[in-house]
């Protein structure tokens, strides 16, 4: 590891932390106020239907990735690979997954449904 490369990335990851922060605090309610309560509880609730999936989706491979590289170096390429492929197949489940329920539970509601469909490519995205 380089010399200061530690005090360089915790400076940006706090950097990135900090605007998402501040980013999440003015649009959320400027969303509300723009929107309007029904179309923004329209809006949240195809957001939380999505996340849910989105959630299940992960599979929790994170730190099983992060073990696996640790543990086994020279096989890096192949651990990548197949967890780019595992989430890319179960991120492609969640989203269908996400769009089928909320058409189930919501079949009158054309925005929701709207909504549920573009949130749901974060699940393919999210990779």
């Amino acid at each position: 590891m380089k010399k200061g490369s530690f005090k360089k990335n915790t400076v940006w990851l706090l950097i990135s932390q900090f605007y998402t922060l501040i980013g999440g605090v003015l649009v959320g309610p400027l969303s509300a106020r723009t929107l309007g309560p029904e179309t923004y509880g329209d809006l949240v609730y195809a957001e939380n239907i999505v996340s849910i999936f989105l959630t299940l989706s992960s599979l929790g491979m994170d730190s099983y990735i992060v073990a696996e590289l640790s543990a086994n170096p020279d096989r890096d390429a192949s651990t990548l690979g197949t967890a780019l492929w595992l989430r890319l197949i179960s991120g492609t489940a969640g989203a269908l997954l996400s769009i089928v329920t909320v058409y189930a539970l919501r079949p009158d509601q054309k925005t929701i449904q709207m909504v549920a469909i573009l949130e749901s490519i974060q699940c393919i995205l999210v990779v």
